[in-house]
């Protein structure tokens, strides 16, 4: 089904993200400069919604606030590729900014309400370009660390603990802690994104369920967190400090 274009018309504002409640989430341990970082309130995208299609111009930076946005390009053997998930608080359109235009797609997934930051910023406006480099460096080691990994089993578990830190809620069950979550993208789109067959990652997730890491209703997964002092959780300790020191 081809995506739909019919967002909801709300009428657009221009917001502070100074004073935004997701500031820490969309500018993760960058501090605010003295100034104003103005961006506007897009309208809401519904499912299948496109943000901007491939040749698309390019007009400004797009931070989620909340909902899922997938980016993706068509092989050329006419095959959807998946090139990231972005959630609450993920930069958009960052790669668009030397050519002028976006090179892929990028559609909602769910329910999606974004800011756009419009360009060019004010050319004085030095402090708010260093703030979006350190912005946009903290998100590309946030993609630099999800790699997909030879074994479909390691890399479909590497990818749902990535979604879980996302769009998870912890969940305490005796000694266990479980992250619930609810995936907004299918099991073919997981595919499309680690580069495996569908069948391919329903076998590992029926696998993950056998070995007691993972329970699934539909798109809802409860995902059992690694022990304290694991070698998982120590990496994904990591990741979490240098993000929180960038």
């Amino acid at each position: 089904m081809a995506p739909k274009n019919n967002a909801l018309r709300l009428a657009t504002a221009t917001a502070n993200c100074d004073c935004c409640f997701m500031e820490s989430h969309c500018w993760p341990g960058i501090e605010a400069h003295s100034g104003e970082v103005l961006v506007k309130r897009e309208p809401t995208l519904m499912a299948e919604n496109v943000l901007w299609r491939e040749g698309a111009q390019f007009n400004g930076l797009y931070f989620v606030r909340s909902g899922a946005i997938k980016v993706y390009e068509i092989d050329l053997s006419g095959e959807e590729r998946i090139l990231q998930f972005a959630f609450a608080g993920d930069l958009l359109g960052l790669e668009a900014l030397a050519a002028g235009r976006h090179e892929n797609s990028a559609v909602a997934l769910i329910e999606t309400m974004l800011c756009k930051l419009p360009w060019p910023p004010p050319a004085d406006d030095r402090a708010l370009l260093e703030r979006l480099l350190k912005r946009a460096s903290v998100q590309l080691r946030q993609r630099a660390r999800a790699t997909r990994l030879a074994d479909p089993d390691a890399s479909v578990r590497s990818f749902l603990h990535e979604i879980a830190t996302h769009i998870g809620r912890e969940e305490r069950v005796g000694e266990n802690v479980w992250i619930r979550q609810r995936l907004p993208m299918s099991r073919l789109e997981i595919g499309q994104y680690l580069g495996y067959a569908e069948e391919t990652v329903c076998r590992s997730m029926r696998r993950l369920q056998s070995n007691g890491e993972l329970e699934v209703s539909g798109r809802t997964l409860l995902l059992r967190q690694p022990p304290v002092g694991s070698a998982a959780t120590a990496v994904r300790s990591a990741g979490r400090t240098e993000t929180l020191s960038a």
